[in-house]
């Protein structure tokens, strides 16, 4: 009798439990979602002055592709989408035809990554409970309520692919890469996020070389990079045809041309760009734009939790205490030098592949950082609030400093593109002013502007050296 009875309350209490986790849930979904609404969708119009891109392209080729593949025909569902990732498309096709329902256009396709933004809102707050239960509350807070993030809630492959990538971390940091079993199910999500975005394909080759590094495991890292490149190779519809093999393949021979003028490159900009466009005196900014400047346009909204990480580093220093779980530690650094290797052209000699010609055009949008955004609100309230139950911080020696550098050299810009974007976005005026002095040694506008170039990277540089050599010795 005792022990039915027992059995009883056992069962209520989970169900309790349950209960609570669902309410809870709900609340910060939905309060992440009501923010992003108000701001995109409702007649307040507050984002009148916010910029977007591609409403009418990502439409347009989502409801082709549902089109087509509805129909059968993968020929022309794979030729459609070359050079464009199938999974993300798709998504965003079925939410915005079940947005259309009741939201009128653009409205309805807006909604959609919205939708995935608040979600990865979410998983930003089971992450970081892990930690502490404030932890994952301030992380939520942050990705919910900073200005960028809100903003590009509507980057629509973006935020597709940092929903997969937010889940595979979830499932690395709870419960680690200890079998089999859990290598595959990281595997399959991170293949998941390659599919909706071509990104993510850059930030698993950076984490499974750091993964490497840090955790001195060769042979898990590359079983985890094997994994993800077979099957993102297997359920991208574009290798199903011959049609889809020959299209990826000629943009590919494209994109392997010195001087290409196609919106990627499989020649890094950060270390060829500049000699690509023949401008070689714009190295110092390239380098500050692919490590942090880059999301620097008119019409963007401060990256708050950029500057919060930095304040959040200096308060380490000054604890002399740096208490982030590892696994956080490097979902920052893999983030932060996907850009830094992003393959993708800030500016090529031409347009659209030679619709216009004579004059350098820019590439590259500021919602490319955004992969930035939950890593570095967990980073920022893990330092901020610490970590109590010292989650994985056993790095140390050279791997500690090793995936602290980008993450000093990204933050000790932050003070920098705050300013700038409250009120003086000129960072692509300053590359202006370079190029001027390239070709007219008297220009001397030009000439302080790649002065003023050279002493940011300089500080830069310092910066990370000296608090990377400092930190080296405080990660526990």
């Amino acid at each position: 009798m005792l022990q039915k009875i027992a059995a009883n309350c056992m069962q209520l209490i989970d169900r309790n439990k349950i209960l609570r986790f669902f309410m809870k849930s709900s609340l910060l979904f939905l309060t992440s979602l009501a923010v992003r609404y108000l701001v995109w969708i409702s007649e307040l119009q507050l984002s009148k002055n916010l910029s977007v891109w591609d409403i009418h392209i990502y439409k347009g080729l989502s409801s082709e592709l549902l089109g087509y593949l509805s129909s059968g025909n993968l020929a022309a569902a794979s030729t459609l989408i070359a050079g464009n990732p199938p999974l993300g498309l798709l998504i965003i096709g079925l939410l915005t035809k079940l947005n259309s329902l009741f939201l009128p256009e653009p409205k309805d396709i807006l909604f959609s990554p919205i939708i995935l933004s608040s979600l990865t809102c979410l998983v930003v707050y089971q992450i970081g409970s892990v930690i502490s239960r404030r932890v994952g509350l301030l992380a939520w807070a942050l990705v919910t309520l900073d200005p960028y993030s809100v903003q590009f809630s509507v980057a629509f492959l973006d935020s597709v692919m940092l929903l997969f990538i937010s889940l595979a971390m979830f499932l690395m940091i709870k419960e680690g890469l200890r079998s089999f079993r859990h290598l595959f199910a990281v595997a399959l999500l991170l293949c998941f996020a390659v599919l909706s975005k071509f990104t993510a394909g850059v930030f698993m080759a950076v984490l499974t070389a750091l993964i490497a590094i840090t955790q001195r495991s060769v042979k898990k890292s590359l079983t985890l990079f094997i994994l993800v490149a077979m099957l993102s190779v297997a359920l991208n519809i574009q290798f199903w045809t011959q049609e889809g093999i020959q299209s990826q393949l000629t943009l590919l021979s494209k994109e392997a041309q010195p001087g290409t003028p196609t919106f990627n490159t499989l020649r890094l900009p950060v270390f060829f760009g500049p000699l690509d466009i023949g401008i070689p005196l714009s190295y110092p900014w390239y380098i500050l734009t692919y490590i942090g400047m880059g999301y620097i346009h008119w019409k963007t909204l401060p990256y708050i939790t950029h500057l919060l990480l930095f304040a959040a580093i200096i308060y380490s220093l000054l604890r002399k205490r740096w208490g982030a779980d590892t696994h956080i530690t490097l979902w920052a650094a893999t983030s932060i030098l996907t850009i830094f290797f992003l393959p993708r052209n800030y500016w090529t000699a031409s347009w659209s592949e030679g619709f216009i010609q004579g004059t350098l055009s820019k590439q590259f949008y500021p919602y490319y950082f955004t992969i930035t955004i939950p890593p570095s609100a967990l980073l920022t309230s893990t330092l901020l609030l610490g970590n109590p139950h010292n989650t994985r911080t056993s790095v140390e020696g050279k791997p500690a400093r090793l995936i602290a550098i980008p993450i000093l050299a990204f933050s000790s810009l932050a003070p920098l593109t705050f300013v700038m974007l409250l009120g003086f976005p000129y960072w692509d005026f300053i590359f202006t002013l370079i190029a001027n002095y390239s070709k007219n040694p008297t220009f001397f506008d030009g000439l302080v502007a790649l002065v003023v170039t050279v002493l940011v990277l300089a500080y830069t540089v310092v910066w990370t050296t000296i608090a990377s050599r400092y930190l080296k010795y405080n990660i526990p």
